[in-house]
């Protein structure tokens, strides 16, 4: 039977982008397992992919501070992933608008964000110029003295441009974008995710949609944003095969007063990102989805059906 629901309000405001962990630790000794981290994305005719910024137990308990980037990059049916480890004595998380990761480093801007990073492996540049905002999730919040995860969406659209070199070759970016950050006093391992992203035209606006779900709690998000505004949608079914360990196929409904939207997502390529803490031990296993979206959708009269290719993640299947 189809359910109808309406669309919320927006009233989770995003404070001032920074590293939460400077206000957010307990002061005791259950911050050794504290995590952030600052994703970015991006969608090009030359190339996809991603680059994420992520610190673990800042406080450094035992010594164990971790920092670590990590990426990903689609073309012409290829894709390069990997990740960094960078040292605290080479860092620094102090500034409010410069954080430096060694060879690594997020640069922010009125409205925009400069991130790069260069290795033997790959260079990059890129500019992401925030074109919608976004809104924040709150998990487990009633457990918030215990453990507790807030998805904080900066930007849900962005113009990108720059640049990635990779062995042999210079890839120039530009496209869309997309950032957002996940934090908190949770272990990723046992707390995994739904989420999507993609970008497309809605009567020759741009149109950005994204989903996240944990999966093992009641709360859900949908943030479409289109010609610069956003909207957030808690109201909404989702479909998919809940005894795969790796799901290949979903299905999103959702209809209120003016939002009305159904969207088929199919998998089209998985790859698995294995997020260490020490040599031996995995913090997460993040499987990267490359997916196929199909949206139906009428958005305040203006009705449209497009497909389009776009990101996924389901962490938690080796």
């Amino acid at each position: 039977m189809l359910m109808f629901y309406k669309k919320t309000d927006m009233d989770q405001e995003i404070k001032e982008d920074d590293w939460r962990f400077k206000s957010e630790l307990f002061g005791d000794f259950k911050d050794w397992r504290y995590l952030e981290w600052k994703y970015f994305s991006f969608d090009s005719p030359e190339a996809q992919g991603f680059f994420c910024y992520s610190v673990g137990n800042p406080k450094n308990i035992l010594g164990l501070r971790k920092q670590i980037i990590s990426y990903a990059i689609y073309q012409n049916g290829k894709r390069e992933s990997g990740m960094f480890e960078s040292k605290k004595k080479h860092s620094n998380l102090s500034d409010e608008k410069k954080w430096i990761f060694g060879n690594f480093s997020i640069q922010k801007k009125e409205n925009s964000w400069i991130i790069s990073g260069t290795s033997k492996q790959i260079d990059w540049e890129l500019t992401f110029e925030c074109m919608s905002k976004g809104k924040k999730l709150e998990v487990f919040e009633k457990e918030k003295k215990k453990r507790w995860m807030d998805w904080e969406v900066f930007c849900n659209h962005a113009n990108v441009v720059g640049s990635i070199n990779i062995p042999n070759k210079r890839i120039e970016i530009v496209g869309d974008g997309y950032y957002d950050s996940n934090l908190g006093h949770w272990k990723p391992a046992k707390n995994p995710w739904i989420w999507f992203q993609f970008t497309g035209k809605l009567s020759d606006k741009d149109l950005s949609f994204t989903l996240f779900k944990p999966r093992k709690t009641g709360e859900k998000c949908i943030l479409l944003s289109l010609d610069g505004e956003t909207y957030q949608i808690e109201d909404f079914i989702l479909e998919y095969d809940k005894e795969k360990n790796i799901p290949q196929s979903y299905k999103i409904i959702s209809h209120s007063e003016n939002i009305d939207l159904e969207l088929q997502v199919e998998v089209k390529d998985t790859e698995l990102l294995t997020i260490k803490v020490f040599k031996f031990i995995p913090l997460l296993h993040l499987n990267l989805l490359m997916c196929d979206f199909d949206l139906n959708i009428d958005f305040f009269g203006q009705s449209d059906r497009f497909k389009t290719r776009g990101f996924g993640e389901y962490p938690g299947s080796k």
